[in-house]
Order: structure tokens, then C-alpha cells, then sequence
């Protein structure tokens, strides 16, 4: 029967080591989203006629969207999530070699 010590040192070095490969996958797919380099903004504007100057035009109110700038904000938002992740999983890989590391370098 393995020990605690050898039971952390061998499993604590697989998980640290799957928990690494998952953060660069995720760190890759990350940065690799494809972000629009261009977009539009279609901006919609309410005018008034401004009765000291005849023919000008004052903006009331107005808003603006576009599909490119609703896709680059999903886009920005996948990125940061898979960061995230990616963070975790390097968290994990961390925190399971500190495990290892000091597992080994106590005395039995």
C-alpha cells in the first residue's frame, strides 16, 4: 500500500501536469479568437430645426449599434473567459507542485 507521501507525490505531479496542459490549450484558444478588426456604428439621431439659425439642426438624443460591434463584444467576452479558465487551471497546477515539492522535501 502506497503511503501519503508517495500518494501525493505521484498524483500531485499528474494533476499538476494535466492541469498545466489545460491552461496552455485554453491560453491558446484564448488567443486565437478571432476579433473583427473593423466595424460600423450605426448611430440613429433625432433632430430639431433651431429657430435663430434656419436650416440647422440640433440633436435631441440618439443611440447607436451595430452587428460588428454586438460581435466583437461576444468575441471579447469568449476571450476573457477562456483567460479565465486558463487562469484556474494554471492556479491548480501551482498550488498541486507546491503540494509535491513539499511532500518531498519533508522528512518522513
Amino acid at each position: 500500500m502506497e503511503s501519503l507521501y508517495e500518494l501525493i507525490s505521484k498524483y500531485g505531479e499528474i494533476g499538476s501536469a494535466l492541469f498545466a496542459f489545460v491552461a496552455a490549450i485554453l491560453w491558446v484558444l484564448s488567443a486565437t479568437v478571432k476579433i473583427p478588426k473593423t466595424f460600423s456604428i450605426n448611430v440613429l439621431t433625432e433632430h430639431t430645426e433651431d429657430a435663430e439659425f434656419p436650416g440647422s439642426q440640433i440633436i435631441a438624443s440618439g443611440w447607436g449599434e451595430s452587428a460588428e460591434l454586438t460581435e466583437l463584444g461576444m468575441k471579447l467576452g469568449e476571450q476573457s473567459r477562456l483567460s479565465a479558465f486558463a487562469a484556474i487551471a494554471a492556479a491548480g497546477a501551482a498550488i498541486l507542485q507546491v503540494a509535491v515539492i513539499l511532500v518531498r522535501h519533508t522528512p518522513n
